[in-house]
């Protein structure tokens, strides 16, 4: 008997398609060596210790563990910073733009908000 377990896992590259890591079923993004660097777990961001770092809101905002705002994620793909000036970009396709338009990164199929955290936030 042979047991196989299928684990579909998200992946996030750089901007030449070079993995950086990848987000699990658990929702445990691992950097490229495998190595748990934090977990999205509902509305909520956790770091490997498990100590909350970061909220998203349902309006889109992005708040630290004091609830002081870091940014935002619209539902376009819009990514502000606290004070709502334009730090990036992520399209419908994954493709992660900085504010001049210039591609930093690949999050196909990973939600906007969870990618704005490791491209804009982490």
């Amino acid at each position: 008997f042979v047991c196989s377990l299928t684990i579909n896992a998200q992946n996030l590259s750089d901007k030449n398609g070079a993995l950086i890591g990848n987000i699990d079923n658990q929702g445990t993004f691992r950097d490229q060596n495998g190595t748990k660097q934090i977990v999205f777990e509902g509305n909520n961001v956790y770091d490997k210790s498990g100590a909350r770092i970061m909220k998203i809101e349902s309006n889109g905002d992005i708040r630290d563990r004091n609830s002081i705002k870091l940014g935002s994620v619209s539902e376009d793909g819009i990514v502000r910073d606290e004070n709502g000036s334009k730090l990036g970009f992520i399209n419908d396709d994954g493709i992660v733009k900085n504010n001049n338009g210039m591609k930093i990164g690949i999050a196909k199929g990973v939600e906007k908000q969870k990618a704005a955290i490791i491209f804009f936030f982490y």
